[in-house]
């Protein structure tokens, strides 16, 4: 069923590079590149109606110096509830859709006509980076994931993604923890 037309916003020249979908949510990886530099983003919408719910950002500045990060977002895939963003130097990194859009319907007031603005993530606060998977993610369908590193291959599901969350919050309740 055609439900609408998305036109993506973040930049010139933005090209999409992947779309993935989980349980009532799409996401989208696109990149951008101007006089300013090149940016890769990765845009989240509420489905069916394609609302916008938030953008993360990774900008990479045309005149930066040799100390800055060559980090790159390769790959997104939609897992359930887990947004899942494949790094080259962070490793696998992990969002949890449900709980963003809760904080984004607390955080936003909606607008005159019933709209909420998106939020800007911050990839260091708003992601939780598995360092230890610092390989490829491949969606292999809606419940099971395939993570790859130098030296480790595994296949992850939902509580597993929850317990490696967990394990890097161990004394907070953050985005993706499973309840105490």
């Amino acid at each position: 069923r055609y439900l609408g037309r998305e036109s993506f916003a973040h930049g010139t020249y933005e090209s999409a590079h992947r779309l993935v979908a989980g349980e009532g949510w799409a996401a989208v990886l696109s990149s951008t590149i101007g006089m300013g530099g090149s940016s890769r983003h990765v845009a989240l919408w509420l489905m069916p109606y394609w609302r916008p719910v938030a953008v993360l950002t990774l900008h990479h500045p045309m005149f930066g110096d040799a100390s800055e990060s060559n980090e790159k977002w390769l790959r997104i895939a939609g897992f359930g509830d887990w947004l899942i963003v494949e790094s080259t130097t962070r490793g696998v990194g992990a969002v949890n859709v449900p709980e963003l859009l809760a904080r984004w319907r607390k955080t936003e007031p909606p607008d005159t006509e019933g709209h909420r603005r998106p939020m800007g993530l911050d990839p260091e606060a708003d992601v939780t980076w598995l360092e230890p998977w610092s390989g490829p993610v491949t969606g292999i369908d809606d419940k099971l994931l395939l993570a790859m590193s130098s030296r480790a291959l595994a296949l992850l599901d939902d509580s597993a993604i929850r317990q490696l969350v967990a394990a890097h919050h161990p004394h907070e309740e953050t985005l993706g923890a499973p309840p105490g």
